[in-house]
């Protein structure tokens, strides 16, 4: 499934093929008033035994004052994902009505510092790691995370609904944005401010428990891709509760007993 820039894949375990059914993709643009697919999402849904389980890979709106947009666009993705008045295509039910609700990718929300503090307190929170000091450098992280659009924007008791329900397990890693390819070092190009652009949040009517939540070193890109791990609990009739592993590699993984998705 894919759109300019996004594009998500799901793998299923053989053992898995036969408890899959139901799968249903969307699309919704946002770009240039939702005519351009540069900005949106691609969402991917289904049903494993009688849980559903929705995957909503975004790219929302660039820049430190863009935060009103990113946030109307978050809202206009659950509105119009499978509710698109297309010809012969079936209203299907919305994003929150699913069981178990992914969003995850590039959010592009900000860390509200000027960009110098921000580096230089990345340097200081390495410097901590380093010497093992790892209290003094959460400390020094969570201060940033303060300052985190999104986090900021949840904390506020006025938060829409559609950002409200989400869960995100606590944050243990550097910003993720934007670094210079092929290196360890945060782009000084038009002097971003590093942040924490790239993430993963569940929505979830039943339970579930999170294991990791974590960046990864991967060099290519400006980005630092995120990864997660989570265990579901699937329902089957008669009440059988089934339990499922998922690990989400921002384009993501299922694993379980096992059921596995990237």
């Amino acid at each position: 499934m894919c759109l300019v820039g996004i594009w998500m894949v799901i793998f299923i375990e053989v053992s898995w093929k036969s408890a899959v059914k139901g799968v249903q993709k969307e699309i919704v643009r946002t770009g240039m008033k939702g005519t351009m697919g540069n900005k949106g999402a691609t969402i991917i849904r289904l049903r494993i035994h009688d849980s559903t389980i929705c995957f909503t890979n975004v790219h929302l709106e660039s820049g430190e004052k863009r935060l009103d947009i990113r946030l109307k666009t978050w809202a206009d993705i659950h509105e119009k994902a499978f509710q698109q008045n297309i010809p012969g295509v079936q209203t299907e039910p919305k994003i929150e009505y699913s069981d178990f609700k992914f969003f995850i990718g590039d959010m592009n929300f900000r860390v509200d510092l000027p960009a110098d503090n921000v580096r230089s307190t990345i340097k200081e929170i390495d410097s901590m790691k380093r010497r093992d000091d790892h209290k003094s450098a959460f400390k020094l992280l969570d201060g940033l995370l303060k300052y985190d659009q999104l986090s900021m924007e949840r904390r506020n008791p006025e938060c829409m609904v559609y950002l409200a329900a989400y869960n995100e397990a606590p944050i243990t890693f550097v910003p993720t944005y934007k670094f210079d390819k092929n290196s360890y070092e945060y782009s000084l190009k038009k002097n971003r401010v590093p942040s924490w652009c790239d993430r993963i949040l569940l929505w979830s009517d039943y339970p579930f428990s999170q294991k990791t939540y974590t960046s990864v070193e991967m060099l290519e890109s400006d980005h630092r891709p995120v990864i997660a791990q989570y265990t579901l609990q699937l329902t089957r009739k008669q009440s059988e509760v089934v339990e499922v592993t998922h690990q989400n590699f921002l384009a993501k993984e299922f694993r379980d007993s096992h059921f596995d998705f990237l």
